[in-house]
């Protein structure tokens, strides 16, 4: 199912495979367009990307780019503020 994807991504992150943890989010949102965790799996591959694979600024378009497509998700103010700190720390 498209959660078990979603699951996993999250299991690889945290067993310290980063890269393709954020494929495996990737694929999530190619697969589930429609699916109400696509902003999350947004999120959380943003910030693998910024933390982990040490890359701000690519992180920063992911997240500009998820507050355009969801202004109103109750994920967004996490969002504004993640991307503060990153602006901030660069």
């Amino acid at each position: 199912t498209s959660s078990t994807l979603f699951k996993v991504a999250s299991c690889l992150n945290q067993a310290g495979n980063p890269k393709v943890a954020v494929n495996s989010y990737n694929r999530f949102i190619k697969a589930n367009p429609k699916d109400p965790l696509i902003p999350k799996a947004y999120f959380l591959a943003a910030n693998i990307i910024n933390e982990k694979l040490k890359n701000p600024t690519k992180a920063l378009g992911i997240l500009q780019s998820l507050i355009k497509a969801y202004p109103n998700h109750e994920i967004t103010p996490h969002v504004q503020k993640y991307l503060r700190q990153i602006s901030i720390a660069r």
